[in-house]
């Protein structure tokens, strides 16, 4: 997916969350998350503000996929 950012993966810290797991609706749903922070070069600024607007995977039902900047 493009997210209009590049960065140098050398210079990211990946922290991987707890799994999060659906109990009665949707049985066996397992949700893995990560914490990645580090610093980001605009490439497409459309893109970017479409990606923090809409979040970023496939698990942005669960409020997994929240972009936080700063």
């Amino acid at each position: 997916m493009r997210i209009g950012a590049t960065a140098d993966p050398s210079g990211l810290a990946v922290r991987m969350l707890p799994t999060v797991s659906s109990a009665a609706r949707h049985r066996g749903l397992r949700i893995v998350r990560a914490e990645i922070r580090g610093t980001v070069t605009v490439t497409d600024p459309e893109a970017l503000a479409q990606t923090l607007s809409n979040g970023l995977g496939q698990a942005r039902a669960y409020s997994c996929g929240l972009v936080l900047t700063r």
